[in-house]
């Protein structure tokens, strides 16, 4: 009796759902759902899995709300949903490979007071600083900010993958952490091991094409030294890049602060994330009337009900732009924020390699 209880408890089956799992996903979506099954196994993992109640599963949601038991936090209701996911498919995995007929207690709704953690996307003053603010981390920001990428599609990106003629960028390949501070670059995106093209503005290939011309790394954001970034050379970079945005943020006030002062510099701006950039661009593909479909092939989302989230979660002052095209909309924010003067240092270079582009094509 004491076998059949391992053999039927659910961290057997978790154990087992997990060895496979981990194999069709990367790394680091296998150490978000390894930590996941840490917290699920504390709530149901010694039960046989054919007694579990709904209650208990309502319970463990309860109690994850008020506190993540390692963070000492409120579970956000995003994880939470990451996690009734993991349990459904423990469930279904059971019932799948042993005959069992058990229902799928998991299949509840997630308690409605768990906080919800919206990302927002930049705003037009936060844009207008990142194209004013000169920094190697500029070209980087404006990438995702008009293609989308995420931060690790980013980083192992090249100058080739650029289309300088059809105006595209081609985004084949993405990078993992692993358990130390190198990046491994894999083939293929987070959702899709064919990853995506994405057509971009003009204006984006100019600035790539600039930066090309000077460059002596082969990938578009790197190291000082060329070579591809690590996670600590990344948050290095994003980091200074914060701080420069914050002097410029200054400047345009009136006020000039000299970034390397001894008693350090008050913030003006807040953080700005990757991630946050890349919801910029899914809420320029919205402004622009790009619909939910193509929006999510371009974000390179495996549902396109990712894209309807985001879509639904969009800035008052975002919504009031109203635009036909993505190119006509990118096209006035050049004009309007006057990007080619003495503070990016494009000065002719800029309508130069623009002109030649457009006659190229």
């Amino acid at each position: 009796m004491a076998v059949s209880k391992i053999i039927l408890s659910f961290a057997y089956w978790a154990s087992w759902w997990y060895t496979i799992k981990k194999l069709t996903v990367g790394r680091s979506q296998a150490k978000n759902i390894y930590y996941q099954l840490k917290l699920i196994l504390m709530y149901i993992g010694d039960y046989e899995i054919n007694s579990i109640k709904p209650m208990q599963i309502d319970f463990m949601f309860a109690s994850l709300v008020q506190e993540n038991p390692n963070t000492h936090r409120p579970t956000s209701r995003k994880y939470l949903l990451d996690i009734r996911n993991t349990t459904i498919q423990i469930f279904e995995f059971a019932r799948e490979n042993d005959g069992l007929h058990i229902s799928n207690p998991a299949r509840r709704t997630i308690p409605k007071n768990a906080p919800k953690k919206t990302r927002r996307a930049i705003t037009e003053d936060e844009l207008y600083l990142i194209m004013k603010t000169p920094h190697r981390a500029r070209l980087a920001a404006l990438i995702m900010i008009f293609a989308g990428l995420r931060r690790g599609e980013l980083i192992p990106l090249r100058w080739t993958d650029f289309d300088y003629k059809k105006y595209k960028v081609r985004i084949s390949k993405s990078v993992e952490a692993q358990n130390t501070n190198k990046l491994m670059v894999k083939e293929g995106t987070k959702t899709n091991i064919e990853g995506r093209v994405v057509s971009i503005p003009k204006e984006l290939i100019v600035e790539v094409e600039l930066a090309r011309r000077t460059s002596k790394s082969e990938f578009v954001c790197s190291q000082m030294d060329g070579s591809m970034h690590t996670l600590s050379s990344w948050r290095a970079m994003w980091q200074s890049f914060q701080t420069d945005l914050n002097v410029t943020s200054w400047k345009l006030a009136g006020v000039e602060y000299n970034k390397f002062r001894p008693q350090g510099m008050k913030k003006r701006i807040d953080n700005i994330t990757p991630h946050m950039l890349r919801h910029t661009y899914a809420t320029i593909l919205y402004i622009s009337g790009v619909d939910i479909l193509n929006a999510a092939k371009l974000l390179g989302h495996e549902d396109p009900k990712t894209t309807l989230v985001i879509y639904t979660h969009l800035t008052k002052e975002f919504e009031q732009v109203s635009i036909a095209k993505l190119q006509t909309y990118v096209s006035n924010l050049y004009r309007r924020f006057n990007v080619k003067d003495d503070t990016v240092p494009l000065c002719d270079d800029y309508k130069i390699v623009l002109k030649e582009i457009e006659e190229e094509t």
